[in-house]
C-alpha cells in the first residue's frame, strides 16, 4: 500500500496549482478546504486512515504567491494547544474523530467553541488567539499560509489607490 501521508500531500500540490492564483490568505485556505474535502470524499482516499502516518515536521510549498506548511496531527493521546496566537493564517481539517476549537473574539475577548465533525474544517485568520482539543487516535490536516510580502504590500497599494 502506498504511504497515505504522501498521497494527501501530492493531492494538496495538484489543488494548490488548480486555485486561481490571485485568491490569497484566508480566502485561498477557505477554498482549498472545500476542494480537499470534496477529493477525500470523490476519492474514497481515506478509507483506511488507520494507516496514516503522522508528519511531525511541516512540509514547505512555495507557491508563486503563497509559502504554505502541511502538517498531519494524529496523537495517539488526548492533546490540547491552550491559547495559541496564531502568527500564520491557518487550515484546519479533521479527517478522522471530533475537533474542538475555541477561538478568543477580537472585540469582547469571548470564546467562540466550534465543533468540527470528520470532513469538516475551520479557516483562521493570523493573530486569532485559539485553543485546539484533539481526541485520541484523531487526525487533523493542518495547512499554515505565509503570504508572500510583496504580495500584501502590493495589495495595500491598490486599495489605497481606489
Amino acid at each position: 500500500m502506498k504511504n497515505l501521508s504522501k498521497e494527501i500531500i501530492d493531492f494538496i500540490k495538484k489543488e494548490i496549482a488548480l486555485v486561481n492564483k490571485n485568491i490569497s490568505g484566508t480566502l485561498f485556505l477557505e477554498k482549498l478546504k472545500y476542494n480537499l474535502i470534496d477529493i477525500f470524499h470523490s476519492n474514497q482516499l481515506l478509507k483506511n486512515l488507520k494507516f496514516i502516518d503522522e508528519i511531525n515536521e511541516e512540509i514547505n510549498i512555495d507557491n508563486n504567491n503563497n509559502k504554505l506548511g502541511i502538517k498531519i496531527i494524529n496523537p495517539k493521546k488526548s492533546l490540547t494547544n491552550i491559547k495559541q496566537n496564531l502568527k500564520k493564517n491557518l487550515l484546519l481539517i479533521s479527517l478522522k474523530e471530533i475537533m474542538h476549537v475555541s477561538i478568543e473574539n477580537f472585540t469582547d475577548k469571548k470564546l467562540i467553541n466550534i465543533k468540527c465533525i470528520p470532513m469538516t474544517g475551520i479557516v483562521m485568520s493570523a493573530g486569532s488567539i485559539c485553543t485546539l482539543n484533539l481526541n485520541k487516535n484523531s487526525i487533523v490536516l493542518e495547512l499554515s499560509l505565509e503570504d508572500n510580502e510583496k504580495i500584501t504590500e502590493k495589495t495595500i497599494q491598490d486599495i489605497e489607490k481606489n
